[in-house]
């Protein structure tokens, strides 16, 4: 089936707003093994959208479209698809979101969905698709991965995977690369996750949906172990996002935001004299952080970070260190961000850490 999707709308067009329908609409398609073909973004006139409308049905099998639909003089789009599609069966989607509610249109192999433009009231709506779509098992897994960026990762696919490669798919976050490996084919799936894994494993950090966070607090609760954080660069935002969770306070004992080095020594103990010689910034003060909170609240496993969000020198700008001191050991962890924006360096800096993180309860030995 071949998928056609046309967003409605001026400000669309000119950049006014972010086009969301899109990005929803790929995804949505790509979870049921299906990648849209063709997309289009008329502007608000009767002539182009009927010309665009007519074009794309000879393209398509199933056409979406996403806004136009209401009450105000510009929206124009179920009007002029009656005119196109005069002789095709309707059926109304109810919109419990808004006012304005949807339409499928179809006859024989052709199809088309019509729905509002607000992402909070088309994305409910969008179940109506399935009724039309010619569905397949489809096998599907994500992997996330960190040191390793999206174009040298997409560089290595033809020379690991030939042609195969159009079964993977890259998805940059703040941090990390996501690849998501899919096929309709079970025993070629098997085939290519077992060879990314092997290809990628140093990489990966991560498997499946990204709630690495809940996965964390699960661990650590049926362990029984709390943990305290010392936080330095990322300003609280480790924790904020271990306690985003439900529940977290199970196994959260709390932590310390220590921004200056003043802080480091008033409230952590930390001899100036070891910042003076390595800096805030280094292996030596996040192992510092780490054991002195632990020592503080007697919490199970700590964690320590400090870096530069920003910094004028490139070669220290982005620069994580990270110490995590637990029952069975200790853990240094490193890593450069590649961003130049600061709210995006700690974002990624605190993705590092969950990461890091995981990977060391990976390494607990089986408590008795």
């Amino acid at each position: 089936m071949k998928v056609g999707v046309m967003t409605i709308g001026d400000e669309v067009l000119q950049g006014r707003i972010l086009d969301k329908n899109k990005a929803n609409l790929g995804q949505f398609f790509l979870t049921r093994g299906i990648e849209v073909s063709l997309s289009i973004n008329p502007p608000d006139e009767a002539e182009a959208l009927k010309r665009a409308l007519v074009y794309m049905l000879e393209e398509v099998d199933l056409l979406v479209i996403t806004g136009g639909l209401g009450q105000t003089k510009d929206d124009m789009t179920y009007r002029i698809t009656k005119e196109v599609c005069q002789d095709y069966q309707e059926e109304i989607i109810p919109n419990h979101n808004g006012a304005a509610h949807g339409y499928l249109l179809k006859k024989g192999v052709k199809s088309l969905i019509l729905v509002p433009g607000p992402p909070n009231e088309n994305q409910p709506m969008f179940e109506a698709i399935d009724k039309v779509l010619d569905r397949q098992e489809l096998y599907e897994k994500f992997y996330h991965l960190m040191g390793i960026g999206e174009y040298d990762l997409e560089k290595s696919f033809e020379g690991n995977f030939g042609n195969e490669a159009q079964q993977l798919l890259t998805y940059v976050s703040i941090g990390y690369v996501s690849l998501r490996v899919f096929s309709k084919d079970q025993d070629q799936f098997i085939r290519l996750s077992e060879k990314v894994e092997a290809v990628f494993g140093d990489y990966i950090f991560y498997e499946d949906k990204m709630d690495i966070e809940e996965q964390i607090l699960d661990k650590l609760r049926k362990e029984n172990l709390s943990i305290c954080l010392a936080e330095s660069v990322t300003a609280g935002g480790l924790m904020k996002r271990l306690t985003s969770v439900s529940g977290a306070s199970d196994v959260v004992y709390g932590g310390m935001v220590v921004y200056q080095d003043q802080a480091k020594t008033q409230l952590l103990g930390i001899s100036p004299e070891l910042l003076e010689t390595y800096t805030s910034v280094s292996s030596q003060a996040s192992l510092a952080l780490a054991r002195s909170s632990r020592i503080k609240t007697g919490a199970d496993i700590s964690l320590g970070i400090t870096g530069y969000a920003e910094h004028e020198d490139d070669e220290k700008r982005g620069l994580c260190y990270i110490h995590i001191v637990s029952p069975w050991g200790e853990e240094a962890f490193f890593r450069k961000v590649p961003s130049r924006e600061r709210n995006r360096s700690r974002e990624a800096m605190i993705n590092f850490a969950l990461a890091s993180l995981w990977k060391m309860l990976a390494k607990m030995p089986v408590m008795d």
